[in-house]
């Protein structure tokens, strides 16, 4: 089983997910990284480019590729809407131990704006859409295995608690 992180953007998740990879001694690997890697060009040209739609695809596509490839010792981060696509979901609980990193809404917003590089996010009032997609995606997030509201704790607390439920969860 792997661990998969999910949530908003600026909650954490790469900079756990990397924390997690590390202390396990797992590999990791940021979906978003990966494709952009793998389409040579950034997310936001995916989407200036081909649009959301067509990068939808290629994230279901990647995220299949990778659970197919791995089973085990990795830590994945998942982009903010790769979760709410219900085949991504299914397949991600099914095969893996999904962590919802969650922050409040006025945290995502103060990291977001020193540096917005988010397509869903780079058009209109930054706080209005930050808050209208939250509400979007809240409910797809709920299904995660276990829920963490990372600004109550440190890094160091995040990682002992992912990796103690998963040592938990895996040996049941």
């Amino acid at each position: 089983m792997i661990i998969i992180l999910t949530g908003m953007p600026a909650v954490g998740k790469s900079t756990i997910g990397k924390k997690v990879a590390s202390k396990l001694q797992y590999h990791y690997i940021d979906l978003d990284k990966y494709i952009a890697k793998r389409c040579c060009c950034s997310i936001n040209e995916i989407f200036q480019i081909k649009g959301e739609s067509f990068f939808r695809r290629l994230e279901s596509l990647a995220l299949k590729l990778i659970l197919k490839l791995y089973k085990k010792n990795l830590v994945l981060s998942l982009g903010g809407g790769t979760f709410i696509a219900e085949k991504n979901s299914t397949l991600c609980l099914q095969q893996g131990f999904v962590v919802w990193l969650k922050q409040p809404l006025n945290i995502m917003y103060n990291r977001i704006k020193k540096n917005n590089k988010r397509p869903l996010l780079q058009t209109g009032n930054l706080y209005n859409n930050l808050k209208s997609l939250l509400q979007q995606r809240e409910p797809f997030y709920e299904k995660a295995h276990i829920h963490i509201i990372s600004n109550k704790f440190t890094n160091s607390e995040i990682v002992k608690l992912i990796t103690y439920e998963f040592h938990k969860r895996t040996l049941q």
